[in-house]
């Protein structure tokens, strides 16, 4: 079988490859036990140098590994550049924390000392998404290599080139920190159940995430999911409206829409919805949609036909409900997986889009009235990745912290990942 990657702005093949056989799979993961042994004798000091050899290693072909993911799946090449980079921050600074946090430390228990010490686990199966080719896998085997950890990655297809750029870049000095393997889904839930295979992570849908877990429930693996988000911006009427449309319009257009910390849902007070919706209208119409490879485009193409039709079909459901759509003008290229920016104007239907995530430049606007009434809404629902609370009210910004069910609550800003920081 075999995997074609894309060039979503041109519509044009890029690149074949051809899946692992689950035989060819399992015998690569064999070969990566006796390393596997190796790395988790080394000290942890020895561990965090090895990673920042590897941040270098991704800073000497940062050129390369953006214009790499700008080919496959459509991020704008200075937004592909500034990926490239936050892994390298990432590497580096979770080399020096991981030092201090890993070390053994004496306690006492049962009246005596007791040392803790964390022990690696083993063999680590990553899968990985296509939206943030480099970044996902790399934030992971950070924290994986300097717990004593070897990675096993599937990515996604259809940024096949981007993996095997991470692969070769994980070979240092004679050793291999992290294998590829391009699997179908059934040979991939064979690898989870494979005893060489200690913990399994994965990023993803959570129909994808679902059947992960379920296997790796079978086989009584640790397993850890990050199934996406539909982040929800609350907009108080005595914020700062022109910082409030701005920072919204950025959180919502991040990576041409399709991230999982993308601003998706802002709920606006009705005193300010209209002012709000205008000025957020004015700032996306000053967006450049074009070429992600060149410096001056803001937003590129979805990152293939199928990701389009998912993004079309939800705002004909959307429309379907009621919600009034306005597109913004902008000249679109005649070739690409292009969609237009809008805006899904839903009213006072506060629960329509709290079921599912949405991949696209389209953002959905909430009029409101009663902020206990929205903070409710949110908590019912199943996303709880991030949010964004905009208002000068300090006591406000505490309530909703301590009330509001998200991961992350940016306040008069929006959500961004950190390594220093849970996420």
């Amino acid at each position: 079988m075999i995997i074609q990657t894309h060039n979503p702005a041109l519509k044009k093949n890029l690149d074949e490859y051809s899946y692992h056989t689950l035989e060819e799979a399992l015998a690569l993961i064999q070969a990566l036990v006796p390393q596997q042994i190796r790395w988790r004798r080394k000290s942890l000091e020895a561990r965090a140098e090895t990673v920042r050899l590897v941040a270098q290693r991704i800073r000497e072909q940062k050129e390369k590994l953006a214009m790499q993911a700008t080919l496959e799946m459509g991020k704008p090449i200075t937004q592909s550049r500034a990926e490239v980079e936050k892994c390298a921050v990432a590497l580096e600074t979770l080399a020096h924390m991981g030092t201090e946090a890993l070390s053994p430390r004496d306690v006492t228990a049962h009246y005596k000392k007791t040392t803790l010490r964390p022990e690696p686990y083993g063999l680590i199966f990553s899968i990985q998404p296509w939206n943030f080719p480099y970044w996902q896998v790399f934030r992971m085997a950070a924290c994986a290599w300097m717990g004593g950890n070897l990675v096993v990655l599937k990515h996604s297809d259809e940024v096949s080139g981007c993996a095997a750029l991470i692969e070769e870049i994980c070979q240092v000095e004679g050793e291999s920190l992290l294998v590829h393997l391009r699997l179908t889904h059934p040979d991939a839930a064979e690898v989870i159940k494979s005893p060489l295979i200690q913990a399994v992570t994965f990023t993803g849908s959570t129909s994808g995430g679902k059947r992960v877990a379920q296997v790796a429930g079978g086989a009584l693996k640790k397993c850890i999911l990050e199934l996406g988000g539909s982040d929800a911006y609350i907009v108080m009427p005595d914020c700062d409206l022109d910082l409030a449309a701005k920072t919204c319009v950025q959180a919502r257009l991040i990576n041409s829409g399709q991230s999982c910390i993308a601003g998706k849902r802002f709920f606006v007070h009705e005193d300010v919805f209209l002012e709000f919706k205008k000025r957020f209208k004015e700032v996306m119409q000053a967006y450049k949609v074009g070429d992600p490879s060149l410096d001056e485009t803001q937003v590129g193409p979805l990152a293939g036909e199928r990701h389009l039709q998912n993004f079309q079909e939800q705002v004909k459901r959307a429309r379907a409900v009621g919600a009034q759509l306005e597109w913004i003008a902008q000249d679109l290229p005649s070739v690409g997986y292009y969609a237009h920016l809008g805006i899904l104007d839903f009213g006072s239907h506060l629960k329509v889009f709290e079921n599912e995530e949405v991949f696209g430049p389209v953002a959905s606007l909430y009029r409101f009235h009663d902020l206990s009434e929205v903070v409710e809404i949110l908590n019912q629902g199943p996303y709880g990745l991030g949010g964004g609370l905009f208002t000068q009210d300090e006591s406000l910004i505490e309530r909703v912290a301590q009330e509001i069910q998200v991961g992350t609550l940016a306040v008069n800003t929006f959500v961004q990942s950190d390594p220093r920081v849970p996420f």
